[in-house]
């Protein structure tokens, strides 16, 4: 056998190298496997706790905005077309379609943020003045001083005093809308729509929030993907892009199905 023989049977037998390209696709495809398992950890465990307080979490799911709700997944939604469709353009339209999805992931981001500023500002009060009928109000404070607080939102009496925030208001309360001083000498309990109060707004604050970091992190991946392709070639970064926007696309559905609609699970 001749030196070059042996050389031909060597590289015969070394297996070819796996290309890159298919190397990038494993990888983002494990991320993506593992990242499913991480919500659908806690989609069972909102399941679980939907399962005990069904009433509650049919009733809290009402106080969620529902348009920014659904404005916010329209512009994820978009964001994933404009990416996908980025892929086959040329260089001039891909930046431009790159940058559109950079922006609609902005926009939703900001609607979820706006989402949390309006739970987290609205305030639920009980007053109990002496030989008056205890009232609860709900609505956003435009006012606070040292003897009292100014609340831009209505006002219902109670039958009994013996009531607990954390759980839905009485269905049967007359409400009256308007703008109101309560002394605080006459807050019994106050509490606003936070995670602290009850297991709904935990669970809802928890999966939204979860979802919420996903597409901060996606947003920041296009814009690098938008850089990339300024200055030239970004095919594999492309794709591990559009993938991870489809994935949130249908992540994005699913959780705020749950959120915002528990009855039907």
């Amino acid at each position: 056998m001749t030196p070059s023989d042996v050389s031909v049977t060597r590289s015969a037998a070394v297996p070819s190298a796996v290309p890159a390209s298919a190397s990038a696709r494993l990888g983002v495809g494990l991320l993506l496997a593992s990242d499913a398992m991480f919500f659908i950890a806690l989609i069972a465990g909102f399941l679980v706790l939907l399962r005990g307080e069904r009433a509650l979490f049919i009733e809290m799911a009402r106080t969620v905005p529902l348009p920014k709700s659904i404005a916010m997944i329209a512009f994820v939604l978009l964001a994933t077309v404009c990416i996908s469709i980025a892929r086959g353009r040329g260089r001039p339209n891909r930046f431009r379609f790159l940058l559109f999805g950079v922006i609609c992931g902005c926009v939703a981001v900001a609607l979820q943020a706006s989402i949390y500023i309006n739970l987290l500002a609205r305030q639920t009060i009980v007053a109990i003045e002496v030989g008056k009928p205890a009232a609860v109000y709900t609505g956003i404070p435009i006012g606070h001083a040292e003897d009292r607080v100014a609340l831009l939102g209505q006002r219902a009496e109670l039958d009994t005093r013996n009531i607990n925030l954390h759980r839905p208001l009485p269905e049967a309360l007359h409400w009256t809308p308007g703008q109101y001083e309560i002394p605080t000498s006459t807050i019994s309990q106050q509490i606003s729509d936070g995670p602290w109060r009850n297991v709904y707004f935990a669970g809802y604050f928890l999966l939204s929030a979860s979802l919420l970091l996903h597409i901060l992190a996606a947003t920041g991946i296009t814009a690098w993907a938008v850089i990339q392709v300024a200055r030239g070639d970004a095919n594999e970064l492309l794709n591990a892009t559009t993938a991870c926007w489809r994935y949130l696309s249908v992540t994005a559905i699913v959780v705020h199905v749950l959120l915002l609609w528990p009855g039907g699970w």
